[in-house]
């Protein structure tokens, strides 16, 4: 049977205050220990109410160093410090649900291995491999100065008319899970003059996926009718089989069972070969365990 980490190891700070003035002294006190959720959704909510980013702990329990990040990093006061700034979620990626969700969405494929998202999941940076604690955290800040400078580049592409900046840009955001983000260019890239309409039915795929990955579902399954309306006419098997994939997608992030199911099964039917299906086939099985699903 699966056993499962302890938690990280308390990090004392002893100090030692004397009062001369009341000739007494204080015992040395416990600094205390950074908690970190097992659950992501009571993460992200965190997030959401404090303001903060999450930093995402990925581990197996093979992963010998990620015991070794575990006694040698997280459990060392300067870490400690340093994750009173962050939301912390660890995650086993071999759970067959959330975690092995996770993994597979940020394409993480080894182990150890650090994430750090906003609070709607997007991905802000990400951190391979042991490295010990200073290093670690000199890592963490400069995915946060790689990503300020992406911010910067994201708000320019949007406030331009340079066609190529937006595609630029958006893929970008789209790449990094962050829906927001990516919507608004992707609307212009469907509104602006083409003629190639095979490329602007992508774009109408790509503007229902980034919907999706914004948590709104419902423009996202309008984006994704309009998206096969525009691949009907074309031959483009490929795109017709992605916006395939996002009804199954659409369908397991709201949880309908039902809907999940049955586009499952259409995909096995019509690509019995397809690498989405595979993935479809684990995210259905996730899915089963979290929302238990008949």
């Amino acid at each position: 049977m699966k056993t499962t980490r302890s938690a990280s190891v308390v990090a004392l700070s002893l100090t030692l205050a004397i009062s001369w003035l009341a000739g007494t002294s204080t015992a040395p006190a416990a600094a205390s220990e950074a908690v970190w959720h097992e659950r992501a959704e009571a993460a992200f909510a965190a997030a959401r109410e404090s303001g903060k980013l999450v930093l995402v702990d990925l581990y197996a329990d093979w992963c010998t160093w990620c015991k070794v990040m575990d006694k040698e990093v997280f459990a060392t006061p300067e870490f400690q410090r340093f994750a009173s700034d962050y939301v912390l979620l660890r995650v086993d990626v071999e759970d067959g649900a959330e975690g092995t969700a996770i993994q597979r969405r940020y394409g993480a494929e080894s182990l150890p291995a650090l994430l750090l998202l906003d609070a709607q999941r997007a991905l802000v940076g990400r951190i391979d491999g042991f490295l010990p604690t200073a290093r670690l955290i000199g890592k963490v800040r400069m995915e946060l100065a790689k990503y300020e400078a992406e911010v910067k580049t994201y708000q320019a592409a949007l406030a331009g008319s340079n066609v190529q900046q937006w595609e630029r840009a958006a893929a970008e955001w789209h790449r990094r899970g962050d829906g927001r983000r990516a919507v608004p260019l992707f609307e212009k890239l469907v509104a602006a003059p083409s003629a190639d309409a095979t490329r602007t039915a992508w774009h109408r795929f790509l503007l229902a996926d980034s919907h999706r990955l914004a948590g709104d579902l419902a423009a996202a399954a309008t984006a994704m009718a309009e998206a096969a309306a525009a691949a009907a006419s074309l031959s483009s098997p490929q795109l017709t089989e992605r916006i395939d994939w996002l009804g199954f997608a659409i369908a397991r992030d709201a949880r309908d069972c039902a809907k999940a199911q049955g586009a499952l099964a259409r995909l096995e039917s019509g690509y019995p070969k397809s690498p989405l299906v595979s993935e479809a086939r684990r995210d259905w099985t996730a899915l089963k365990t979290v929302s238990r699903c008949s």
